[in-house]
C-alpha cells in the first residue's frame, strides 16, 4: 500500500478540546507493483473531541472519482486510542 494524507485541524473549543478536521487521502493497495496511475481519492471533514471518557472522532469522507457500484461516501465514527481500524463504527459500502 502507498499514498499520503493531508489536513488541517481547526480548534473549536479549545477548553474541551474539541476541534473540527478538513482531510485529503490518496493511496492504494496492488497485489505486486506499484501502480501510481490507480491512485484512490477522498476527501472530507469532521469533529475529533478529547472528551471525559476518551478520544472521539466523526467524520464523513467522500470518494473524489467512485468507480461504478461503489459508494460516494461515508460516515464513520471513532472511539479510543491506537489503531483506529480497532475501533471502527463505519456506515457505507466498504468494497
Amino acid at each position: 500500500m502507498d499514498g499520503f494524507q493531508r489536513g488541517a485541524r481547526i480548534p473549536l473549543i479549545r477548553n474541551a478540546g474539541m476541534k473540527a478536521v478538513l482531510f485529503y487521502d490518496t493511496g492504494n493497495a496492488w497485489n505486486s507493483g506499484y501502480h501510481f496511475d490507480n491512485m484512490r481519492q477522498t476527501a472530507g471533514a469532521g469533529v475529533r473531541w478529547n472528551s471525559p471518557i476518551g478520544p472521539l472522532r466523526l467524520e464523513y469522507g467522500f470518494v473524489t472519482g467512485p468507480e461504478a457500484g461503489e459508494s460516494g461516501g461515508r460516515f464513520e465514527i471513532y472511539a479510543g486510542h491506537g489503531s483506529m481500524k480497532n475501533h471502527e463504527f463505519g456506515m457505507g459500502n466498504r468494497e
